[in-house]
């Protein structure tokens, strides 16, 4: 869906908006009407799944993007994502993967993009935090995770300034010294 919208919005081919509105569609409908997360499963294949972060993280990229390619994405799916993140936020620990788990750095860097992606370019004191928690657990290469360091690329580049710089500046040399 990412690639999809991506593609379209770079190209604008019209080969590829019918299929990227029938997987917006699908992704909105997907969606847990009641927590705004998503899971695994559509919300119809099984009711009691309230959604998890990662999940809800990609497909909220997948419809801002293409949103941002110029399709209609219904406002109510970017409302209800922002209930789920409040759902998942934990006071001064960041986010978790699904209420009641332990914060960690990948979900706390996760939640932080998916807030800037829907935040309008304001930063909320609960994004301080997540920067500053981030900036406390720079990429490192004794402790190899590339979920958390595909996301707080994401996260660092949005925030700029001295945090991006901070990051890039651990995490470059680490992938090119992983790189084969």
């Amino acid at each position: 869906a990412i690639a999809l919208a991506e593609a379209y919005s770079l190209t604008k081919d019209p080969r590829l908006r019918e299929p990227l509105e029938r997987v917006v569609a699908f992704t909105v409908r997907a969606q847990n009407p009641k927590t705004g997360g998503w899971r695994y499963r559509t919300y119809h294949e099984n009711p009691r799944e309230r959604g998890d972060l990662s999940v809800t993280g990609w497909q909220l990229m997948a419809l801002k993007s293409a949103r941002l390619g110029g399709l209609n994405v219904p406002e109510d799916a970017f409302v209800k994502s922002k209930k789920f993140l409040d759902g998942v936020g934990v006071k001064v620990k960041g986010f978790q993967y699904r209420p009641g788990r332990t914060p960690s750095s990948a979900m706390i860097a996760e939640g932080l993009f998916c807030e800037q992606m829907l935040g309008a370019g304001v930063t909320t004191p609960k994004m301080e935090q997540c920067l500053s928690l981030i900036q406390e657990r720079l990429p490192s290469r004794n402790r190899v995770d590339y979920y958390y360091w595909y996301y707080g690329s994401l996260a660092m580049r949005q925030a700029q300034g001295q945090d991006w710089h901070n990051w890039n500046n651990k995490l470059k040399p680490i992938l090119l010294r992983k790189q084969t």
